[in-house]
């Protein structure tokens, strides 16, 4: 499902010469319209999930049989389910669930493959030959069946969506880091401050570490837009949040068998899943943009 809902472009690691990069500011994001356009529609769905989280038009677990499969109208937005609960009411709670996973899993690879890729790249030798062969065997690994698979293990819940998906992503934040590090690692100013004497973690973090974060804020984007798909994806198949509590997943499987009677209990959440994506996909492709000074569109 991951694969046929929505495809989203990975984000090609491209070095940039040292100092060229451009800062990421609000001015910036402003003046280039995918970035301002996807930064909308990310705030839109993030919107959705805090008011989610304090408000709901209805109780989004309480039933009423007696109003079941209403169709939308003014009173339910986007109708009701099987149980007489209001779509939109679960929609607005799901979005919490679903957003927070998928924030979750991208800070928490970013913090890992961070940390793998910085030691892999500065400190090179063994350790670099060794973290690169378990990068690469990791990648090799399809990462939706690796997801599921420790899903599995774990047993079907948010948390263990969330970490599964951490063990996905950390291993192309390590890939993408360690490159940039790399690039940037034989720079005069690199060198200059390692013969001076300034101790190897100072350099790593004061002189390579800058270099490599807006690398890191768009790849950040994009594994939260992956993050977002992929928890809809492992919950269709009912292996994220289970009934009675939502999530954009199983509210999709949930309308599955439903789809030709009350097609409004998938469709809701489908859009939602799409209009998150869409917008941190636009906000990760403007971000690129941003950042690469031999990009045209960042000019």
């Amino acid at each position: 499902m991951a694969e046929s809902m929505l495809r989203l472009p990975r984000v090609r690691m491209r070095s940039v010469p040292a100092g060229g990069v451009r800062a990421i500011t609000f001015r910036a994001i402003a003046g280039h319209p995918r970035a301002l356009t996807g930064a909308i529609l990310t705030l839109l769905a993030v919107g959705i999930a805090v008011v989610g989280s304090v408000w709901t038009p209805y109780p989004p677990l309480s039933m009423n049989t007696s109003e079941a499969f209403l169709s939308p109208s003014v009173h339910h937005l986007m109708g009701t389910d099987v149980y007489g609960r209001d779509t939109f009411s679960r929609i607005m709670a799901g979005a919490r669930v679903s957003l927070s996973v998928a924030a979750g899993a991208a800070f928490g690879a970013l913090i890992i493959g961070t940390v793998l890729g910085l030691c892999a790249g500065f400190f090179r030798g063994i350790v670099d030959i060794l973290l690169t062969r378990i990068v690469d065997l990791m990648l090799a690994i399809p990462g939706l069946v690796m997801a599921l698979g420790i899903v599995v293990l774990l047993g079907p819940s948010a948390s263990s969506v969330t970490i599964a998906l951490i063990a996905v992503y950390s291993w192309q934040f390590a890939r993408i880091v360690r490159s940039a590090v790399v690039s940037v690692r034989g720079r005069p100013y690199v060198e200059a401050a390692r013969g001076l004497g300034v101790s190897s973690g100072s350099v790593l973090f004061r002189d390579v570490f800058p270099s490599v974060m807006p690398v890191l804020v768009v790849q950040l984007a994009t594994a939260f837009a992956w993050g977002v798909l992929d928890e809809a994806s492992i919950g269709f198949l009912g292996l994220g949040v289970q009934p009675p509590n939502p999530s954009w997943g199983s509210l999709l499987i949930e309308g599955r068998q439903y789809i030709y009677d009350a097609p409004w209990l998938s469709i809701g959440a489908g859009i939602m899943v799409v209009l998150a994506v869409f917008g941190v996909n636009l906000l990760g492709d403007g971000l690129n943009d941003i950042v690469d000074p031999r990009s045209g569109a960042a000019k």
